[in-house]
């Protein structure tokens, strides 16, 4: 009798890595060029260097997920993630947020339920990435956490300090 297929699922432990490039050409080449696939499995990027024509570079071994807007050549990624190729592509989505290049969102599915990555760069002069975010959650929460199963990580560079 044959087996039901078996649907597709990201590896219970998930190894997260977290860098603000600070938009360094150097810092970022030898993050390219680094073994990070043998130990990481998602890598969260904040401020990226874009080369002259307008492209970011990424690691072979790694899928590139970077805002919708960074198609729009004005609007330069503030935030990128990486998912390692060895997470099946049918086991995770891009949760496109639109009109901000400051925050990046990927959905895994695991034995864990869902996960929801949220990769945000908060710029010092404005609260334009909490406003998108909060616009983003209140429209689409139901995208995010409807079970019990289903949980949220926001990571990135805030910006935010204490007075003191």
């Amino acid at each position: 009798m044959p087996q039901p297929p078996i649907e597709p699922r990201a590896s219970e432990h998930l190894r997260l890595f977290q860098i603000n490039l600070n938009k360094s050409e150097a810092a970022h080449l030898e993050l390219v060029n680094s073994d990070l696939s043998e130990k990481c499995d998602i890598i969260l990027i904040q401020e990226p260097h874009t080369t002259t024509f307008g492209n970011i570079r990424t690691h072979n071994h790694f899928w590139q997920v970077y805002p919708s807007s960074q198609q729009d050549s004005n609007m330069k990624a503030h935030s990128g993630i990486w998912v390692n190729k060895n997470i099946d592509t049918r086991c995770w989505k891009e949760l496109p947020i639109p009109d901000t290049r400051d925050i990046t969102t990927i959905q895994l599915k695991g034995d864990y339920g869902r996960l929801s990555i949220f990769n945000i760069y908060n710029p010092c002069e404005n609260d334009s990435a909490e406003v998108k975010l909060h616009q983003y959650l209140q429209s689409r929460g139901q995208d995010i956490h409807v079970q019990a199963t289903d949980h949220m990580i926001w990571a990135g560079d805030f910006n935010r300090h204490h007075p003191l």
